[in-house]
C-alpha cells in the first residue's frame, strides 16, 4: 500500500509543481486533467509493454520535461493577449473625430466655431475613455447575469423619454440632464439588444436543449422593445432593433422553425412603424425612391445629390478651410463628408480603410475565442457595431435611405461615446481572456472543475 502511494506521488507530486507554475489560474484544472490524461496514458502502455510501474512512471516524467519548461510553454499559450493593432485603429478613430470636429468647425458654414463644439469633444472623449478603460478591466463574464437588469432600464428610461423628453428634428426622445443631453432612442436600442442577448444567454448557459415553446418565449420578449419603437414611431431604431434582433437569434443558435416564426413575427411587427411614420420619415423613403429611379428633384432628393456633389468636388486633397461648404448635420451622421471636403478622398479612404479594417479584426477575433458566452457578445457587438457603418455609407452611395446613423467613435456627443466606447471596451476584455479562460463551463457561476487524481 505504501508502495503504491510512493508511485502515485511521483505523478502528482510532478502535476502539482507543474501546475503551480501556470499563472492563468482558471487554466489550471483543465491542464492538469490534460496532464495527468497524458502520464497515465504513457506509463499504462509501458506496463503493458512489461516494465514496472515505477520505472514506467520514471519514464513518463522525463519524457514530459522539466516542471519549469513545461509550465512556461503552457504560460505563452495561455496568457494575456493584448490587441495592440485593435487599440491602435481605435486610437486613429479617436483622433479622426477630433480633426473632424475641428474642421465642422471651420470648413462648415453655419455658427458651429461659436458652440465650441471642439472644447465639449475633448470632455466627451475623455469620459468615453475611462468607460473604455473600465469596461476593458471588469470581467466581461460579470455581465452575463445583468439581462434583465439592462432590459428594464432600458424600459424605464425609454418611458422616461416618452413623458418628458424632447423632439430634436422632429424624431426621438432626448433628456437633458445639466449640460449633457442624452438621445433615448439610441441609448435604448442598444441597451434592448444587449438585455435581450443576455436573458437568452442565461437560459442557453442553464439549458443544454430549449424547447419550441421556450424559444418562442425568449422571441416575444425580443420582440416587445420592437413596439415601444413603433410606437415612438423611431425609423431608424425600428430597422436596427430588428436586424440586431434576428442576429442575435442566428448567434444563439436557434431552430431553423424557431427562427422562421420570430423572424415573421418581429418583420411583420417592424411594418406597424412604416405605417406609423411621420411624414418627413415618408419622405426620406421617397428620395431614396426617387434617386433609385433616376429622378433628380430638388423637393425630394436634394440632400443626397448635394453630398455626392460634395464628394465628387473634393479631390484628393480636399478643399480645406478656404471654402466652406453646407452640409448638413456635420458633427453626426455626415462627418465622414466633413472630413472628405476638408482633407480630401484619401483621408475619406483611409478612414473607410481603417474602419472596415477594425470590423475585419472584430469578427476574426470573435471566432478566435473559445468560451460559448465570450464568442456569442463578441459575434453580437461586431454586427452591432457593423450596422451604423452599412446604412451610413450605403445612404451616401445610394444602396439605402438617407438615415440617421452615425459612424463608431466618427460622432460628437456623450452617447455616441458611451455606447461605442463601451462595446469596444467589452470586446477588448473578451480578447484579452480568450485563453486564460477553460473552453467549457458547466454554468455561468462555476467553472467546471475537471477531478484531481485519477
Amino acid at each position: 500500500m505504501d508502495r503504491e502511494a510512493n508511485e502515485r506521488s511521483l505523478l502528482d507530486s510532478y502535476v502539482n509543481q507543474v501546475e503551480a507554475g501556470i499563472h492563468a489560474q482558471e487554466m489550471r484544472a483543465s491542464i492538469r486533467a490534460e496532464l495527468e490524461d497524458h502520464l497515465y496514458n504513457q506509463v499504462e502502455e509501458q506496463v503493458d509493454k512489461g516494465m514496472s510501474r515505477s520505472e514506467a512512471e520514471a519514464k513518463a516524467v522525463r519524457q514530459m520535461g522539466s516542471i519549469d519548461t513545461l509550465a512556461e510553454k503552457f504560460n505563452m499559450m495561455h496568457r494575456t493577449r493584448y490587441p495592440w493593432l485593435f487599440w491602435g485603429m481605435i486610437a486613429i478613430l479617436l483622433i479622426v473625430s477630433v480633426l473632424g470636429i475641428w474642421a465642422v468647425q471651420h470648413t462648415v458654414t453655419g455658427n458651429y466655431a461659436e458652440r465650441s463644439l471642439l472644447d465639449r469633444h475633448f470632455v466627451f472623449l475623455g469620459f468615453g475613455l475611462v468607460i473604455f478603460i473600465i469596461t476593458s478591466l471588469i470581467d466581461y463574464r460579470w455581465w452575463r447575469n445583468k439581462g434583465w437588469f439592462l432590459y428594464v432600464t432600458a424600459t424605464a428610461l425609454f418611458g422616461l423619454g416618452q413623458l418628458i423628453g424632447l423632439e430634436v428634428n422632429g424624431v426621438g426622445a432626448w433628456i437633458a440632464i445639466g449640460g449633457i443631453v442624452l438621445d433615448v432612442g439610441f441609448l435604448t436600442t442598444f441597451s434592448f439588444l444587449l438585455g435581450t442577448f443576455l436573458i437568452i444567454s442565461q437560459y442557453r448557459a442553464e439549458h443544454s436543449e430549449l424547447s419550441i415553446r421556450v424559444q418562442l418565449i425568449l422571441q416575444f420578449i425580443g420582440i416587445i422593445p420592437v413596439l415601444t419603437f413603433v410606437i415612438s414611431s423611431q425609423y431608424y431604431e425600428v430597422i436596427v432593433y430588428l436586424i440586431g434582433f434576428i442576429l442575435i437569434l442566428l448567434i444563439q443558435s436557434f431552430s431553423l422553425k424557431a427562427l422562421i416564426i420570430g423572424g415573421i413575427a418581429a418583420i411583420s411587427t417592424g411594418v406597424l412603424g412604416f405605417l406609423s411614420l411621420k411624414s418627413y420619415m415618408v419622405q426620406r423613403l421617397e428620395t431614396w425612391m426617387n434617386q433609385l429611379l433616376g429622378y433628380n428633384t430638388n423637393d425630394a432628393t436634394w440632400l443626397f445629390y448635394h453630398m455626392q456633389q460634395l464628394i465628387v468636388e473634393s479631390g484628393w486633397w480636399g478643399k480645406g478651410w478656404a471654402q466652406p461648404a453646407d452640409i448638413p448635420y456635420p458633427h453626426s451622421n455626415h462627418m465622414l463628408i466633413v472630413i472628405v471636403h476638408a482633407f480630401g478622398w484619401i483621408a475619406g479612404l483611409g478612414v473607410l480603410a481603417v474602419l472596415f479594417g477594425g470590423l475585419l479584426w472584430l469578427f476574426r477575433s470573435a471566432y478566435q475565442v473559445k468560451q460559448r458566452f465570450g464568442k456569442g457578445l463578441m459575434l453580437f457587438i461586431s454586427c452591432y457595431v457593423t450596422i451604423p457603418v452599412i446604412f451610413n455609407v450605403g445612404g451616401l452611395i445610394g444602396i439605402v435611405p438617407m438615415n440617421g446613423a452615425n459612424l463608431p467613435l466618427l460622432s460628437y456627443g456623450a452617447n455616441s461615446m458611451l455606447i461605442w466606447m463601451f462595446t469596444l471596451g467589452l470586446c477588448t476584455n473578451i480578447y484579452m481572456r480568450k485563453d486564460t479562460l477553460p473552453k467549457h463551463e458547466a454554468r455561468w457561476d462555476r467553472i467546471v472543475a475537471i477531478g484531481k487524481g485519477r
